[in-house]
């Protein structure tokens, strides 16, 4: 785990909400070795009532039934993206791919993983994005055989550096999906605490790019074992309580991500903030820069 995951000072949290002060942190703690699933985790927030209320048909309804870890996220778009890459076709079969990227990711058959997906394979490429679905010419809509391409990036002279700024409310917004691109990092101001760049794109929801960071700061820990000090030891663990309330959405909070390319994408995006900002400019400057709003 880069340096970058822990905030300088992760137990200065004098500044932090009485709410997130006076709970136990060791009553929502993650462990490094726990799967971050849906099913091993329970619907965070109570997601399960909100998803009903927000409607079967719902964008946001459909993220929350996910059944997938943060680590399955990530192993489904990269083997995407390489199979996209080695294939001179446009357009792939949605059917052919998911079956195969189904086995890879060690489900029994096509039922188990539609079961975790929440639906076909097709309509879960269609939460995501940079992902575009297509019914095959000719077919009625719902019906035939669906393709998928991934969607190349946008013309560079029409990216500018951008700053996304998401009031996390409820349990609901953690279930948006962010394409994190490749030079892009995330930013949560209340903590001091700041996820990097590794130099490749990134799709999960809120909640898994959470989740993930939590993971890796625990098993940092772990394989560090004695040759840490205690001190860090300590900040690095207070940082993991912390991030585990933040996912209890106990009162609002802030997700930021930092785009020099201006390739990253929160969907949905109602509620998001989209600023352009300055190459190079330190995120200090970035938190407190409040001009140029994007339409």
């Amino acid at each position: 785990m880069a340096a970058r995951d822990v905030p300088a000072d992760a137990t200065n949290i004098g500044a932090l909400p009485a709410e997130l002060q006076s709970m136990d942190p060791a009553l929502s703690v993650v462990p490094p070795q726990t799967d971050l699933s849906r099913e091993a985790r329970g619907a965070p927030g109570g997601a399960q009532g909100t998803a009903g209320a927000l409607g079967g048909d719902s964008y946001l309804a459909k993220l929350m039934q996910l059944d997938i870890s943060h680590q399955e996220m990530d192993r489904i778009v990269e083997e995407l993206e390489k199979v996209y890459e080695i294939t001179p076709v446009e357009w792939l079969a949605c059917e052919g791919v998911g079956q195969m990227v189904g086995r890879d990711l060690g489900y029994e058959d096509d039922d188990e993983f539609e079961e975790a997906l929440k639906g076909s394979f097709a309509d879960f490429l269609r939460l995501l994005p940079g992902f575009e679905v297509r019914a095959t010419p000719g077919s009625k809509p719902g019906e035939g055989k669906n393709e998928f391409k991934i969607l190349p990036p946008p013309p560079a002279n029409t990216l500018v550096p951008k700053k996304m700024v998401l009031n996390v409310k409820s349990s609901q917004d953690l279930w948006r999906v962010c394409m994190k691109a490749a030079d892009a990092t995330i930013e949560i101001p209340e903590l001091e605490f700041q996820i990097g760049s590794d130099q490749r794109r990134k799709i999960d929801s809120i909640y898994n790019h959470i989740g993930a960071a939590i993971f890796n700061l625990g098993s940092h820990v772990r394989e560090a074992g004695s040759s840490m000090n205690e001190d860090t030891k300590n900040k690095i663990v207070d940082t993991i309580h912390l991030l585990n309330l933040l996912l209890d959405v106990p009162r609002p909070w802030t997700f930021i991500v930092h785009d020099p390319s201006g390739m990253s994408e929160i969907k949905p995006d109602a509620g998001v903030t989209m600023k352009r900002t300055e190459v190079g400019a330190p995120l200090e400057a970035l938190a407190e820069d409040d001009e140029d709003d994007m339409d």
